[in-house]
Parts: C-alpha cells; sequence; structure tokens
C-alpha cells in the first residue's frame, strides 16, 4: 500500500493542504528552520511530524488522543492510496474513530487493516516520528517479542518465531511464579515433608471431630441443633474473612493514594534540571537539551497515564469496600441471631465452644496445607516451565542455523551500505544470534547484534538505526514504504546524512517503494549540490514558521 495523495480539510471543511507524494522514490517533507537556540524553541510547532502522523494513519498507524493537540479534533484527512495495483479513497475525522472509510464505505480500525492486508505491528517497524533507543524497537528500550518477532517476519526468517514467542510467553509464566511466591528458599524435598506432616496432623483434627460429633449425639442434642451450631460457626468464620477482605482494600487504596501524591510530587521540569546545570557553570548540548525534553514529556505522560489508573482503581476499591460493607452488616445480623439461638441451651454453649475451636483449628491448618501444596504445584511447574524453555532454545539454534546464509546477505548489505556512507576506514558487523546468557531462563532468546567501527560521532546510535531500518525497507516484501521523522537524523554528520538519504532514494526507486522523510534546513550540507537538487525536486510541501501545516499555532 501507498499513499498517492493527502487533503487536509478544517472542522468548516475548507481545504488547507494538498499533498501529492512520489511513488516510488524519496517525498520529503521541508523544515524551513534553523537550529533552535533554546529547548522551548523548538521546529515542531510548524507540523512536519503532525503531517507524517496523518500519512502513518491512512498507513496504518492507529490514532491515539495523545498524538497530537486537542485543537487538532475536527479536521479531515482525505487521501488517495495505492494497493494491488487500484486506486482507493480514504477518509476519516481526527478524533472520531467512527468516521473511516473506504472508497465511501465506513469500517473500523480493524476491517480497514484487514482490507489492505496490514498489521499494525509490522508497520510499525517502517514508520518512525521520532527518536529511539533500540535498533528494532520503536517503543521499548528493551525489546519485547513483537518486537523480535515482527522483525523476524519482515527479515522473512519465518521458522524460529513460534519458538521465540513460546520461550517469552514461558518466561512470562516463570516470572510471574516467582512474583507470586516471592522465592523459593525451601526446595521440593522439604515443602513435600511439610506437607505430609501437615495431612496427618489434618487427619487427626477430622478425627477429633467426628467424635465430638458422636459425643453430642449422646448428648440428645438434636441434629437440627447440631446443624445450628456448624451454621453458626461457619458464618463466624466468613464474618472473619470479610472483615480481612475489607481491611486489605481499604490499605490497598491508601497506598494507592499515597502513590498518586507521590507522582504528583516528582515533576521535575527540564528547564528546572537544565538551570541546575546553569548554576554549575556546566554547559549542555542542544541535543541534551532537546532529548531532557523529550525525557520531561515521556515522564509526565507516564505519570499522567498512572495517576489516572489508579484513580480508576480507586473507585473500583471504594464501590468493593461499600458493597463488602453491606455484606458484613448482613453477616453481623445473622451470625447474632445465631448466637441467640444457641444460647438458649447450656448444652449448646458448651458443645459449640469445643467445637468451634476444633474446627478453628482445623481451618488453620488447611490453610497451611493448601499453601505448602500450591507451593509444591508451582514449583514443579516452574521446574516443567524451565525445562520446556531450554528444550526451545535448542531447536531455536537448530533452526537458526538454516537461515546463515540469509543472515549473511544482511551482514554484506550492512557491510556494504557503511562503507558507501562512511568510506573503507569504516566497518560493520551484523548478526542475528540466540542467546548465550546464563540467565537464559530471563533473558530474551533472540540477539540482534550491530557493531560498527570508525569516526560515527556521537551520532552512533542514530546511525545504527538508519542501518536497520535501511535494511527492513530494501528486504522486506509486506510493507511499501519508510517514514522517517527528522528527530530521526539528530546528532548524524551532514555529510554522512546527505549519503543516506541519497542511498535510501536510490534503493527505494530500485525496489519501487516510498520513502517519506521530513528534513530541517539544519540539516542539510549547503555544498552537497546533488543533495539540494533532489530536496528541490522531491519536496512535497514546505513548512515554516510563517507556512505551518494547519495555518495556525497548535
Amino acid at each position: 500500500m501507498k499513499i498517492n495523495n493527502l487533503k487536509i480539510y478544517d472542522p468548516n471543511d475548507k481545504e488547507i493542504q494538498n499533498i501529492d507524494f512520489e511513488t516510488s522514490g524519496c517525498s520529503i517533507i521541508y523544515g524551513k528552520v534553523e537550529v533552535p537556540d533554546e529547548i522551548t524553541k523548538t521546529s515542531n510547532s510548524i507540523g512536519k511530524t503532525l503531517l507524517l502522523k496523518f500519512i502513518g494513519y491512512i498507513l496504518g498507524k492507529q490514532e491515539k488522543s495523545k498524538d497530537y493537540s486537542p485543537v487538532v479534533k475536527g479536521f479531515s484527512l482525505r487521501a488517495e492510496v495505492s494497493y494491488k495495483g487500484e486506486k482507493h479513497t480514504v477518509e476519516r475525522i481526527l478524533g472520531d474513530s467512527k468516521s473511516l472509510k473506504v472508497d465511501g464505505v465506513k469500517m473500523s480500525y480493524k476491517k480497514y487493516l484487514d482490507y489492505f492486508e496490514m498489521r499494525a505491528g509490522l508497520n510499525s517497524k517502517q514508520m518512525f516520528f521520532k527518536r529511539r533507543s533500540h535498533i528494532i524497537s520503536d517503543v521499548n528500550p528493551n525489546p519485547d517479542k513483537n518486537d523480535i518477532s515482527n522483525v523476524l517476519e519482515l527479515l522473512n526468517i519465518i521458522n524460529i518465531i513460534d519458538y521465540v514467542n513460546n520461550i517469552r510467553d514461558l518466561q512470562s509464566k516463570v516470572k510471574a511464579i516467582k512474583d507470586f511466591s516471592k522465592s523459593f528458599e525451601t526446595d521440593l524435598a522439604e515443602y513435600k515433608q511439610k506437607e505430609f506432616l501437615l495431612k496427618q496432623e489434618r487427619n487427626k483434627y477430622q478425627n477429633d471431630l467426628t467424635a465430638l460429633s458422636i459425643r453430642m449425639q449422646s448428648l440428645e442434642i438434636s441434629q437440627d441443633s447440631v446443624n445450628l451450631i456448624e451454621e453458626h460457626s461457619n458464618k463466624k468464620y466468613e464474618l472473619k474473612n470479610l472483615k480481612m477482605k475489607e481491611e486489605n482494600l481499604k490499605n490497598k487504596a491508601e497506598n494507592l493514594e499515597k502513590l498518586i501524591e507521590e507522582y504528583k510530587k516528582a515533576d521535575l521540569s527540564s528547564e528546572e534540571i537544565l538551570s541546575i546545570f546553569q548554576m554549575s557553570n556546566i554547559s549542555i548540548p542542544e541535543m541534551v537539551k532537546r532529548s531532557l525534553e523529550e525525557v520531561q514529556t515521556f515522564y509526565k505522560e507516564m505519570f499522567t497515564d498512572k495517576i489516572y489508573i489508579y484513580k480508576k482503581d480507586i473507585k473500583i476499591i471504594r464501590n468493593m469496600i461499600q458493597q463488602l460493607e453491606i455484606q458484613i452488616t448482613d453477616l453481623i445480623k445473622v451470625t447474632n441471631d445465631l448466637a441467640s439461638k444457641i444460647a438458649d441451651n447450656q448444652l449448646f454453649k458448651e458443645s459449640m465452644s469445643i467445637y468451634e475451636l476444633r474446627t478453628e483449628e482445623l481451618r488453620k491448618i488447611d490453610l497451611e496445607y493448601g499453601e505448602v501444596t500450591g507451593r509444591i504445584s508451582n514449583i514443579s511447574k516452574k521446574n516443567d516451565f524451565e525445562h520446556e524453555i531450554l528444550s526451545d532454545y535448542l531447536l531455536l539454534e537448530k533452526d537458526l542455523d538454516d537461515y546463515e546464509v540469509i543472515i549473511e546477505r544482511y551482514r554484506e548489505f550492512i557491510y556494504n551500505l557503511v562503507a558507501k556512507v562512511y568510506g573503507n576506514n569504516s566497518s560493520a558487523f551484523f548478526d542475528i544470534t540466540v542467546s548465550t546468557s546464563k540467565r537464559r531462563i530471563e533473558s530474551l532468546p533472540i540477539i540482534f547484534e550491530l557493531s560498527l567501527k570508525g569516526d560515527f560521532g556521537e551520532g552512533l546510535s542514530a546511525v545504527k538505526n538508519l542501518l536497520i531500518d535501511i535494511l527492513i525497507f530494501y528486504y522486506n516484501r509486506q510493507i511499501e514504504f519508510l517514514i522517517h521523522d527528522s528527530s530521526c537524523f539528530e546528532g548524524i554528520d551532514k555529510r554522512q546524512l546527505s549519503s543516506i538519504i541519497k542511498i535510501i532514494n536510490d534503493y527505494a526507486k530500485e525496489i519501487d517503494k516510498q520513502y517519506i522523510l521530513s528534513i530541517n534546513e539544519y540539516h542539510i550540507l549547503s555544498s552537497d549540490n546533488s543533495l539540494i537538487e533532489l530536496v528541490n525536486k522531491n519536496s512535497v510541501i514546505e513548512l515554516s514558521e510563517e507556512e505551518k501545516l494547519l495555518k495556525f499555532d497548535f
């Protein structure tokens, strides 16, 4: 799927942008801006990144409210796309998930993906709207199983994906058991010994209760009276558990409220951090300033999300406490009524006292017995899961060996690409391997390695990310586009960035794909006439402080 044209309309249905895209090669969103002098003066407000997100929505990205300012809601997108040789119209109103249409027919987001045979996870590996900290993950500092399986699928390393997913699922189960049980300091043999002794003690108390029941019958207490005593004992136990549950819920709500207060206090802005450095007479590079702003935004969003979730949890807990209070009130009445009936008979009092004492002791043993058997079951499951993980690792290693020819091809591609950009004095090594960590039970099963040797400057991590993006762009057969925001280029030397953009453009033409990127004026090497010519020829829109995407500040 490719995007041919995008029109943007304001809430009054007035067309404010009409953009045609190159269907083969690069389409450049050009930002006529200089390097920001201050952290508060960035080029983000002119609309480059926002336009890329609009394009992403058309190409399968799920719209999220935090993607843009609330003032953008109500604007609409109308696009022409190409899919399997046919053209289609796509329409959607921002902020209205039910407004999505294809050729005039309304569709849900899921149906939209199915209609164009897209998968959001795969597409995310070719859409980048901000800098990232890992070569294969656009969200997480450490990739998850979806990151790994999506990249493997795009690189046509298919047969090992099930092993990877199964290992990660089993690792999650092992972690859940560990978290639940906290620790397994006592081994299985000790738990089995404890289980046996508790079982014997349990049988003894059950025999005592049976003997007590016979003695109660010899006192000529009716069966109804015996049942009355048993019911009273059970109700008292139930009441005790309800009160404990209520107390636990109150403690949980109180802890969540404390967390909310702590999150509200944890709000050190990027400006405050910078002022601390300034007081210490330490200068901060522009890239670090922008990184601080992004970190602040990330944590602010994270804290806001957590506060929202915790408040929602507190509301649920308060409702549960209210329900428990009703149950407790009702149960106290029932228990008191039963106690009044039993108190009328002195024999009932004595029998009840003995019976309740033995029953309470048996319940304590049952509780401990259940905990021990649960621990035994968890240890057995944990051991079984770990054995299965290690078995899958053996199969994973065997099947990955079958892809060595393909991986070698990727390795040479990356090596030659680095030589084109940085010259023969630089080198690169790419590999996909099975983890050899001693903590295999917990570690990621597949490692994507990319090591570079040479003078790559402070933009090393950004260069690595672009190399992986280009590799996937060139070899995958599922996605016909690659999208890069200008933030992906920060820190890369202008000379090398110039080469990278021209190389991707050549690859895009060779394999008939779209490369859509935003770039700022300060990224461009003024002496590179071929890049300037490419920018002039392939710029689909030029944005600036005077000419913003939506014609106003947002």
